[in-house]
């Protein structure tokens, strides 16, 4: 009896095997790719509102009329 065919797969087996593995792959990259589209949008959506905060709703017109307001206030 030979050793080494008791465990020996077909050529249909090995191709399934491959097939599966691909589309496991392919499944984890769509979930990586998922996770990390998520995660980006989420931190542009964070960022957005803390610089909202920061600036105000007009942004740079925002921080000029500060500036000029304390400039006001100090010349008082």
């Amino acid at each position: 009896m030979q050793r080494g065919l008791r465990n020996a797969k077909t050529p249909n087996q090995v191709k399934e095997e491959k097939n599966s593995a691909a589309k496991d792959l392919a499944v984890a990259a769509a979930k990586i790719i998922g996770i990390g589209l998520v995660a980006g949008t989420a931190l542009v959506v964070g960022t957005n509102r803390v610089m909202k905060k920061l600036f105000g709703k007009n942004g740079q017109a925002q921080v000029e009329a500060d500036e000029k307001e304390a400039l006001e206030e100090a010349d008082e």
